[in-house]
């Protein structure tokens, strides 16, 4: 069974907080040699969080960034992430950021709290939502 008390705990805390960062947590550490580039730097994506960063919905950078050859999965993935983030911008190009540091993932996005994030911003009251999340049958030790 669910314990709908830490359901409620859970739709009480930010949904923007960053609940997974990978294994180990924490960023990767720097290089030494490499150059510090934030990732809204990183000349692959700066184009695309610009145009986040003056209003556009992320669905339009993506397809901007589908029309210039990007794969849509990686631009959504990436401009999900603090555009802060420093990403090593060392010479060699290598993998992209997004295969390089672990993902960054919001409470509002864990697969877990997802459905009942939404619930509640669309007007219901948490109870509600912690209800429902008890009929699913979500598994107190995920939370």
């Amino acid at each position: 069974g669910c314990d709908a008390a830490e359901i409620e705990a859970v739709l009480a805390r930010d949904p923007e907080e960053i609940v997974s960062g990978g294994e180990g947590g924490g960023a990767p550490p720097a290089e030494e040699a490499a150059p510090v580039v934030r990732l809204k730097d990183d000349e692959r994506y700066a184009k695309y969080f610009k145009m986040v960063k003056m209003g556009l919905p992320v669905g339009a950078a993506v397809g901007r960034a589908v029309q210039d050859g990007c794969d849509a999965a990686e631009i959504e993935a990436v401009l999900a992430r603090d555009p802060e983030e420093i990403v090593s911008g060392g010479e060699g190009g290598g993998a992209p950021p997004a295969e390089e540091a672990a993902p960054v993932v919001r409470l509002k996005d864990d697969e877990r709290y997802a459905k009942y994030f939404k619930m509640v911003k669309m007007g219901l009251p948490v109870g509600a939502a912690v209800g429902r999340a008890v009929q699913d049958g979500c598994d107190a030790a995920e939370i």
